[in-house]
């Protein structure tokens, strides 16, 4: 049986968000390569260290990971298109024209920028992890042709639970709550106040994804989404062979495997290859899901 996934892509226009980060290179290169008759790919993007777009765009083309793309298609930069903005930004931070081009245009959106710094203030993890996933789904309710949704959380999300389960638990605190003290309190006292919010959660990062995801299940029960929970993940040496240095791949594992033998994880961890995680983010979400529509009633 053929794959029913190039076709989905056919002519599509796709939205990504955290295309700089670990995980969303790796997609916008499987994305280009495999899935070549794509219309567009949009990428949000910002200044960032004194560096404009323009910048941060060829430093992420200059990656490595691009080198096999580049030889099977030298033009594959005219499928892409930076639009300039700031997911953790009200209105995604984005100028009027740039969101009436992302609604007329777009028919599937891929979310994976986050905080994913693990001692990240409160207020940072509540601007874009969880602000940032309900200004996107205001932004996709208002999109003319979204046919595909897919956020990006983390197997540890709901790392309180014994047993982690593929369906929605009650959050910490409802999200509008959350937001409301990240924005209307000083920060002093909402870093004074965090240790008790976090309670059993390990860390702010686990904390507000816990918090964005019952806030996906409430605000998109009218939208072709899906949630993607993926655990650690850790270099792809098969597909890149010719651009990855078996040595250093030996050396980031070595740093993953290191960082995570701490107390920081109370849940055991599976280390999956980048391309797996990818492989199954890139599988359709379908407007009608019958998994989906049970999980959010």
């Amino acid at each position: 049986m053929d794959s029913e996934i190039k076709p989905f892509y056919s002519n599509a226009n796709i939205f990504l968000t955290g295309g700089t980060g670990f995980f969303g290179k790796v997609i916008i290169q499987k994305l280009l390569r495999t899935c070549d008759d794509i219309s567009g790919l949009y990428l949000i993007v910002r200044e960032k260290k004194g560096k404009s777009t323009t910048e941060r765009l060829g430093e992420l083309f200059n990656d490595p990971v691009f080198n096999k793309l580049r030889e099977e298609n030298p033009e594959f930069l005219k499928k892409v298109h930076v639009v300039e903005g700031d997911c953790s930004r009200l209105g995604f931070g984005l100028n009027q024209s740039s969101r009436t081009l992302l609604i007329d245009k777009i028919n599937i959106v891929f979310h994976c920028a986050a905080t994913l710094n693990m001692d990240a203030k409160m207020k940072d993890a509540v601007d874009t992890n969880v602000q940032g996933l309900s200004e996107l789904l205001d932004l996709c309710h208002e999109m003319r042709y979204l046919k595909s949704m897919v956020v990006v959380s983390t197997a540890y999300s709901n790392c309180t639970q014994s047993i982690i389960e593929e369906k929605f638990y009650d959050p910490p605190v409802q999200a509008t709550t959350l937001v409301k003290l990240a924005n209307e309190l000083e920060e002093r006292v909402l870093d004074e106040i965090t240790p008790g919010l976090m309670s059993e959660w390990p860390n702010t990062y686990c904390y507000t994804k816990a918090v964005a995801e019952n806030m996906l299940r409430e605000k998109a029960k009218d939208l072709p989404a899906g949630l993607f929970r993926p655990s650690v993940g850790r270099t792809t040496h098969r597909e890149y062979k010719d651009i990855i240095e078996e040595e250093g791949m030996k050396s980031f594992n070595k740093h993953c495997d290191d960082a995570l033998n701490t107390d920081a994880w109370s849940l055991p961890y599976k280390i999956i290859k980048r391309k797996e995680h990818v492989d199954s983010i890139l599988s359709p979400v379908h407007p009608i899901d019958e998994k989906w529509t049970d999980a959010i009633g």
